[in-house]
């Protein structure tokens, strides 16, 4: 199998794919699982956490259902590794594209309601917008983050509360989202303006592209005039 050569150790004690003993702490007494009992006879230290992060990537590298990006990404860190790199840092950085992937993956299916779509898609612009600067541990944070938000408005939507009774309106088809989600969604959006060059996309967008950028925001207009409109006289009648 490829790269078996991740778990297993020389003679004298050394990791072939560890940069040293800054990852692991030092043997502690007491500990009785075997798992780290093994990792600590073959290592001299409590490396099984950099074993199993070795194993994911591995996995992750191996597995042909996987988006190819992802695995080519994996692969890459598991070269790193093999050079020196650090085992948590790859294995930060591949996880935090893997709910990136995830994230693109919801955005893009149609299944989804517009809400959850919407926040995915903003979600995954913001992390590749700071992927470049923000650290391994920081960029899967917020990636782990971000999902975690997307899955729980999704929840929220998918819930078993009995729906309301269908209004007479035009939309009265659509599933509602909770304000949870309303939250969401416009947390995400925060500043999205200054996330895109205006000159290029101009040039960039479609006749249908534009149109339906056009339609999205005619509608969110009025739904801010609506709801503008609705709290200004829910105020008034609270005073």
């Amino acid at each position: 199998m490829r790269r078996q050569e991740a778990s297993r150790f020389h003679a004298n004690g050394e990791n072939p794919r560890s940069d040293g003993g800054g990852e692991s702490p030092p043997p502690s007494p007491g500990i009785g699982r075997s798992r780290e009992h093994a990792a600590r006879l073959i290592t001299g230290q409590d490396s099984y956490k950099r074993l199993e992060q070795i194993g994911d990537l591995q996995r992750i590298a191996g597995d042909e259902r996987t988006d190819a990006s992802l695995r080519a990404l994996a692969v890459a860190e598991l070269d790193a590794i093999d050079q020196g790199g650090a085992v948590s840092s790859a294995h930060q950085r591949v996880s935090a594209h893997h709910s990136l992937a995830e994230l693109e993956a919801i955005a893009a299916d149609l299944s989804r309601p517009a809400g959850v779509r919407h926040a995915s898609s903003a979600s995954a612009a913001r992390l590749h917008a700071v992927e470049r600067t923000a650290s391994a541990a920081e960029l899967e944070q917020l990636a782990r983050e971000a999902l975690a938000r997307v899955k729980a408005a999704r929840k929220s939507t998918n819930g078993s509360r009995r729906p309301a009774p269908a209004r007479p309106t035009a939309s009265s088809d659509k599933a509602k989202l909770p304000v949870r989600a309303f939250v969401f969604l416009w947390a995400d959006l925060h500043d999205w303006w200054t996330q895109y060059d205006v000159a290029e996309l101009a040039i960039a967008l479609t006749d249908e592209q534009w149109e339906q950028f056009e339609e999205t925001l005619a509608g969110t207009i009025a739904f801010a005039e609506s709801l503008r409109a609705l709290r200004s006289g829910s105020r008034a009648a609270a005073r």
